[in-house]
């Protein structure tokens, strides 16, 4: 059944290449990330567990109601009202004077917390360790403090978040000093915290956005290509080769090298599937959590704010769809690995496990619709009106779908906020793009 699955990905994928004449519409990420994931999954190289066909099942059924989503978008549009003071019609320029001020923080405040990292390496300390009691208080490896946890719980990852999808368009903008110091923050925000959370993920993310905003922009409009055609291309060798060097240093450092790339590669996508099957199987039916797990990365802040204000507890919803969704860090043995190790993975229990904990199987059902509605949304207004606001929102959904294998993006606060951001990072030009010699 596993391969009949997979074939229907396939010819999904197809049809939307079809249909939009591009590689980077939702229908055709999502599906094609599943369908990659179930590929490798179905492999089981490496003594990797099998995956159940009722694991298969659901995640086919997901990824087919986020295309009917998807669909029924492009069919019909809910009307909502316009913002004031805000013409999509126009292009937007990067608001420098906020990011510069906002990132100089960020970067101040996060460079402070690898300081304290990097010396516990000099001392003999490993990432492991640091990985592990990332953000845990009592630990106090990093973070030692409540106020520290807050800061970078609640404004740093968001601001690591909304980078991911900054830079490529900074990257491309024209030349002035504010876009070099703005593009120098980021970079040095993101090779921060690689060091105070020991995640490597985010220089990966990097990548996989550069990839699609270069497709998107020469797909979409002959306006952008010259920004690409402009850049020297030893400037992209140079970032890739840091970033491998980067990613296998730390590597280095949490793990060893004595497993091979593809092995680690190979790990990274396939061990979601036999995570998700365990998780299904041990999930109790009574601890459902009824929408709060949907809501919670839309909640989890203002929420805060006010527990802070008025003294209130959280909601009891709130407070058990924070503890699952916490306890999908936890680390499971899923068989295998190299070497008769490694076969453990964090969070990476799918986005549909997350829709799962709701609802069930009609959690995947609804879920999926609305976030296939949603993503097609961001994408259409890519297609309809190309602008660096516009496509900085679709960046920022498009990881969500490219790493959808992993989890839900929504669950988590840190994302949703990363949208605010974005919102404030961009300033109505006074020419559009057409009219600007850059």
């Amino acid at each position: 059944m596993h391969y009949i699955y997979l074939f229907l990905l396939i010819i999904i994928c197809v049809f939307s290449y079809k249909h939009e004449r591009n590689v980077y519409n939702p229908v055709f990420l999502f599906s094609g990330v599943w369908a990659i994931a179930m590929f490798l999954s179905g492999l089981c190289l490496y003594d990797l567990k099998e995956t159940s066909s009722y694991a298969y099942s659901l995640a086919f059924i997901g990824v087919v109601f986020f295309c009917l989503g998807a669909m029924i978008r492009n069919r019909f549009k809910f009307k909502s009202r316009k913002i004031a003071g805000i013409n999509t019609a126009n292009d937007y320029d990067l608001n420098f004077g906020f990011l510069i001020a906002f990132y100089t923080l960020v970067v101040i405040f996060t460079a402070y917390l690898a300081s304290i990292s990097i010396s516990l390496l000099m001392r003999g300390g490993s990432m492991d360790v640091i990985r592990n009691n990332y953000n845990d208080v009592e630990a106090g490896v990093i973070v030692s403090s409540n106020l520290v946890f807050v800061i970078e719980n609640f404004i740093v990852e968001a601001a690591v978040f909304a980078s991911v999808a900054l830079i490529p368009i900074v990257t491309t903008y024209k030349k002035s000093i504010k876009k070099y110091i703005l593009l120098i923050e980021l970079v040095v925000l993101q090779v921060s915290f690689i060091f105070v959370s020991g995640a490597r993920s985010f220089l990966i993310d990097v990548a996989l956005l550069f990839g699609v905003y270069i497709v998107m922009n020469k797909s979409l409009s002959s306006r952008f290509k010259h920004y690409f055609n402009k850049i020297p291309r030893f400037l992209f060798v140079l970032i890739a080769v840091g970033g491998i060097i980067i990613v296998g240093y730390m590597t280095i450092l949490r793990k060893g090298d004595e497993r091979p790339l593809a092995y680690e590669i190979y790990r990274y996508i396939s061990l979601a599937f036999p995570l998700f099957d365990t998780r299904l199987h041990s999930h109790d039916p009574s601890t459902f959590t009824h929408g709060w797990t949907l809501l919670h990365g839309f909640v989890k802040t203002p929420f805060f704010i006010f527990r802070k204000l008025t003294h209130i507890p959280w909601p009891a919803g709130l407070t058990n769809a924070s503890n699952l969704i916490s306890a999908n860090n936890d680390y499971y043995f899923v068989g295998g690995g190299f070497g008769g190790r490694g076969g453990y993975v964090n969070s990476f229990v799918t986005a549909f496990y997350y829709m799962y904990m709701d609802f069930g199987i009609i959690g995947i059902i609804v879920e999926s619709f609305m976030y296939g509605y949603f993503c097609q949304s961001c994408y259409k207004k890519v297609i309809n009106n190309p602008n660096r606001r516009t496509q900085a929102f679709y960046l920022l959904v498009a990881i969500g779908l490219l790493l959808s294998f992993a989890r839900s993006f929504f669950t988590a606060h840190r994302y949703v906020n990363a949208f605010i951001i974005l919102f404030f990072a961009f300033v109505e030009a006074k020419e559009t793009l057409g009219d600007n010699k850059r």
